[in-house]
């Protein structure tokens, strides 16, 4: 993965600042951005207050919770029309559980590819972070790449070397199609396609072909958008980025003011505590020290001739406002990424609270729904690659095309399905529902198929 390597990959500097960015989301969903969150607090409060606040705690990310809510499509197996042993050597090979972390890294990072390959007769796919990803789009098609290049490391002469792999479907003259193949060594430059694949493909030996000749890139890019305006969109859901940020800032502050200001401060003026004892820690230092104790009765003594006065200050910092506020704030990031706040709940106890940033049953069958046609035609298309791959390696026959995907939205619980028939069963007696309508709202069947599964209503005949 693009995240665990750092920024040296052989991509031209004009791709630096989409990497950067990309690899900052990165660090955010693996909770490895500690020091990202560092320079967001000196940046915000300044290096002295920052050092008060001490080491920062990344426990809540939230653009890696919004990426996981909303990446529900593939809680189930989804169902294949089509080829049934094509679906069942995809589901073998692992696509749909690889899918599911895709899905949630093309959430976050607004896009995310999908290469597939046969090994030895088996598929095998990968995901590649567009961090490592870098190409040119088809004219009229912003999403739809016809030139990728991935960074990637190959061992050549023994050792981890970073290279280039150019795929390109159309070639330098558009007029004039050639695709090629070719492997490309980071750090001189050289064509090494022969040293790495045995032989060269270009032109008519291009390997990656559908049954009719027709080449392709053997990956599949992913866009969160479902319509995307440029092949990464590396800047969409920013705000999500710095929300995370902020949060992060937020937190800090709240854990600061939780262990240096959420107490009432005591002072004394003109007056000695009595029974002071020195106290030694295993640093060696010492501290003068008074047993406090709710039961305990505190002893002062004159300190002079001045009017001795003690008070006490209220509690510095209002850490209950302060997480309010945080909490505010992640349910108002929820909101940009259409989650509705009805929709959130929360493992603890506050149910007005969206920092679990979690949804209810109802919330993940709405999400499904609204994201099965931004990642249908994806899925579909990965079944045409695989099966035109394993024609092509194998000499199977699988159809290249014509699949059909469908999702498993999230069952109803039994009290959601018990709640579901009370309802339906009323609206029938009032005749605000057919008998059609309320057996296809019950058992989720469309209105055709429901008419024609009820039994013919009985007559009562006069005599």
């Amino acid at each position: 993965m693009g995240s665990m390597l750092a920024l040296d990959t052989p991509l031209p500097s004009s791709e630096w600042p989409r990497i950067r960015h990309t690899r900052l989301r990165l660090r955010m969903l693996e909770g490895r951005w500690k020091d990202d969150l560092r320079g967001a607090i000196v940046e915000r409060v300044g290096e002295l207050r920052a050092r008060a606040w001490g080491i920062p705690a990344t426990i809540a990310s939230p653009l890696r919770d919004l990426a996981e809510a909303v990446s529900v499509l593939y809680r189930e197996v989804p169902t294949v029309a089509g080829d049934g042993e094509l679906a069942g050597r995809v589901e073998a090979a692992g696509l749909w559980r690889l899918r599911a972390r895709s899905q949630r890294l093309a959430e976050a990072l607004n896009a995310c590819a999908v290469r597939v390959d046969v090994d030895g007769g088996r598929l095998t796919y990968r995901i590649v972070t567009p961090d490592l990803l870098m190409g040119r789009s088809r004219p009229g098609r912003p999403g739809v790449p016809e030139m990728l290049r991935e960074a990637r490391l190959r061992v050549i002469d023994g050792r981890a070397e970073w290279c280039i792999d150019e795929l390109d479907i159309v070639g330098a003259d558009p007029s004039a199609p050639s695709p090629h193949y070719r492997v490309i060594h980071g750090r001189s430059g050289e064509d090494i396609t022969e040293r790495v694949l045995g032989a060269r493909y270009e032109g008519e030996s291009y390997p990656y072909r559908y049954a009719d000749g027709r080449p392709f890139l053997p990956y599949q890019l992913d866009h969160a958008s479902g319509a995307p305006l440029d092949l990464w969109e590396a800047d969409a859901r920013t705000e999500s980025v710095d929300g995370t940020l902020l949060a992060g800032v937020l937190a800090a502050l709240i854990d600061h003011a939780a262990l240096q200001a959420a107490w009432p401060q005591r002072y004394a003026v003109g007056v000695v505590p009595l029974g002071v004892e020195e106290r030694t820690d295993s640093r060696g230092g010492t501290a003068a020290t008074v047993v406090a104790d709710p039961t305990a009765i505190m002893l002062f003594g004159a300190d002079g001739e001045a009017q001795p006065l003690i008070g006490q200050w209220q509690t510095a910092a209002d850490v209950g406002a302060l997480q309010d506020l945080y909490e505010r704030r992640l349910s108002m990031l929820a909101q940009t990424w259409g989650l509705s706040p009805s929709d959130l709940v929360r493992t603890g106890g506050d149910p007005r609270s969206g920092v679990a940033l979690a949804l209810s049953r109802q919330g993940i069958r709405d999400v499904q729904q609204q994201r099965a046609p931004v990642y249908r035609g994806g899925d579909e298309r990965l079944l045409a690659l695989s099966a035109a791959l394993l024609n092509r390696a194998t000499g199977s026959t699988y159809a290249e095309g014509g699949y059909a995907v469908t999702y498993q939205l999230l069952p109803l619980s039994a009290q959601e399905q018990a709640q579901l028939v009370a309802e339906t069963l009323e609206l029938l007696d009032r005749d605000l529902l057919s008998r059609e309508e309320a057996r296809a709202r019950i058992l989720g069947e469309d209105i055709a198929t429901a008419a024609q599964r009820l039994p013919a209503p009985t007559t009562t005949r006069g005599t």
